[in-house]
């Protein structure tokens, strides 16, 4: 799972490739994603050995046995879903033009898809805020999502901060109640609201919710996850109107923030760009004047 808790620090990230035909499985989710237990949250402490992997879905983790008994009601459906996505990965990719033709797998793409989510998480963080900000009628968080419709693009080379066009984001109805399409959307809530995260965020008056969000890349495949959501988010954008079409330019760009420092009103955002170094994504910063020289007029944000 993705981290949502201390997102933006991470600048390096691993290469991602899918497990080969007829080899051991492996992880069915990002290689970069931070380890932590998936029922109290606690990360895995630098130096220690991996935490214990969930071997039936391998996408999530646990401290020990005891925490994937304890989340096992919540984890269940999520299980289940995970291999059955895992399946239906397998299906599509084996008829996928777009793998025939030189494409990433779908699997591959996937992963890629976590990485770009990660990278351009305070663009997307503004984005979900003015979704909501800019919707005519409430959101319904139990029959709603935020869609992103992205399609690869070839000549990124796998860069996990250009390798997505943005095509369309709005937001979306949950797939009918009962169908195979609407278990991925109710098995996600389940683990995103456990306990130890609704009691965290129970403390800070700004949050609203957990927003659903799904990525779906060549009209192939579609990745579920969430993003919270706080009233202050709403500070990040200047003109919520036109939210798809910053989200489209910035991502076109590759333009990716990090957090390079807090101050007493939060994290600090710095902008800059993904490179490819020593067979790794590095981020680097850019000054604020060689953005403006390339027609991208940003500046760094706190995020409170």
């Amino acid at each position: 799972m993705p981290d949502l808790s201390r997102p933006g620090e991470k600048t390096i990230f691993k290469i991602n490739s899918a497990t080969k035909s007829g080899s051991k499985p492996g992880l069915v989710y990002s290689k970069n994603t931070p380890e932590g237990c998936a029922y109290c949250l606690a990360p895995r402490k630098e130096g220690q050995p991996p935490l214990p992997l969930c071997l039936g879905c391998r996408s999530v983790r646990f401290c020990n046995k005891e925490h994937q008994v304890a989340f096992w009601p919540e984890h269940k459906s999520y299980c289940k879903q995970q291999i059955k996505n895992q399946e239906a990965i397998a299906r599509i990719n084996a008829t996928s033009s777009l793998t025939k033709s030189g494409f990433p797998s779908v699997q591959e793409r996937k992963l890629i898809v976590e990485d770009w989510v990660e990278l351009h998480r305070l663009s997307l963080i503004k984005a979900c805020a003015s979704a909501l900000h800019t919707a005519e009628k409430p959101f319904d968080w139990n029959n709603q999502h935020v869609l992103f419709v992205l399609s690869y693009r070839k000549d990124s080379d796998g860069n996990p901060s250009t390798a997505f066009e943005l095509d369309d984001a709005y937001i979306n109805e949950n797939p009918p109640v009962g169908t195979n399409s609407r278990a991925g959307f109710d098995s996600i809530s389940e683990l995103l609201d456990n306990p130890s995260r609704r009691s965290r965020d129970a403390e800070d008056p700004n949050y609203i919710g957990i927003v659903p969000c799904l990525f779906h890349f060549d009209r192939e495949y579609g990745w579920i996850t969430g993003q919270p959501c706080y009233k202050r988010d709403l500070n990040l954008s200047k003109n919520h109107d036109y939210w798809v079409q910053e989200l489209k330019f910035l991502v076109m760009h590759g333009l990716i923030y990090r957090v390079r420092g807090r101050i007493a009103d939060g994290p600090v955002w710095h902008p800059g760009f993904v490179e490819k170094k020593d067979n790794k994504w590095v981020w680097e910063e850019k000054s604020l004047e060689s953005l403006k020289a390339k027609g991208i007029n940003v500046s760094a944000i706190v995020r409170g």
